[in-house]
């Protein structure tokens, strides 16, 4: 070697015993340590170390490994149970290196109940109520909300078809002036009249507006078959009740009038209540 180690002299012999030298440029990059395995030398609160070896020879390069403690093992068990007044202590014995612990377990929420009322709610205050713990006796007060205004309400502008209405009312117990607003009844087109081409044309109940269908409508509540909501079909509803095969409808939840999920004999009712006062008991 050469200059400081990075020039190597080569002589070459040749067979009829002449020589040469060359001298060659080396360049050396020193080890390569990417593949750190780890030891397996952590405990419970030390960090273990990892190896590596070389990537162009057999030299190897241990080094701390950082995070690798172990910590301890092992179930809690609890010796003091905590209440809502102190904290309690559970405990355990590392299976490792048999070091004990000790932490505390948090308070637990108090056990109101026994709620008294304390100052009755209105319609323009609320009120109060109070409630005992259980199992220290401590005390706690909540709101309890307002209870609404009382009063019966009256029509100001009555809904039509596509506009709301709105209603007022005066409470009764505080006088309080409410208005609220009314949804829009929506048309409601039920007799179809058949146009002699194909088409057929009803007249909404409530207003003059019309509606032309290229499909011949069912009549919503008419189970017989005959074009008109009667009691007959609130019978067969009903009969339906009871003998679903012997009175078939194609699709009952269409006759879950009051929205409960289920086609009862509430809904029979719903739909006799129909055929006297329609307004009251809509049905589509």
């Amino acid at each position: 070697l050469v200059s400081g180690g990075n020039l190597v002299e080569v002589v070459v012999t040749a067979a009829s015993g002449s020589q040469r030298t060359y001298t060659l440029s080396v360049y050396r990059s020193g080890h390569s340590f990417t593949n750190y395995v780890s030891n397996n030398d952590a405990t419970c609160t030390a960090d273990g170390t990892k190896t590596a070896k070389c990537d162009r020879c057999n030299v190897t390069d241990t080094v701390a490994d950082p995070g690798s403690a172990l910590g301890h093992d092992g179930e809690w068990v609890t010796l003091m149970d905590p209440t809502c007044t102190s904290t309690g202590i559970e405990a355990r014995t590392c299976t490792r290196c048999h070091t004990t612990e000790k932490r505390d377990i948090p308070t637990v929420a108090h056990d109101y109940q026994n709620w008294t009322v304390i100052w009755e709610p209105t319609c323009t205050a609320t009120g109060w109520e109070e409630g005992v713990c259980s199992v220290c006796g401590a005390t706690t007060t909540r709101m309890i909300d307002r209870i609404p205004h009382s009063g019966e309400w009256t029509t100001l502008s009555a809904p039509t078809c596509t506009e709301a209405g709105s209603e007022a009312r005066i409470c009764t117990v505080c006088s309080a002036f409410e208005t609220r607003d009314v949804a829009p009844l929506g048309h409601s087109f039920r007799h179809y009249v058949d146009n002699g081409d194909g088409t057929w044309t009803a007249k909404c109940d409530r207003c003059d507006e019309t509606k032309t269908v290229t499909e011949k409508p069912g009549i919503p509540g008419d189970l017989d078959g005959d074009e008109v909501v009667t009691d007959d079909d609130a019978i067969w509803l009903l009969m339906y009740t009871f003998f679903p095969d012997e009175y078939p409808i194609d699709d009952p939840m269409a006759f879950d009038f009051d929205g409960d999920g289920f086609v009862t004999d509430d809904d029979a009712i719903w739909l006799l209540m129909y055929t006297f006062f329609p307004e009251e008991y809509p049905i589509a």
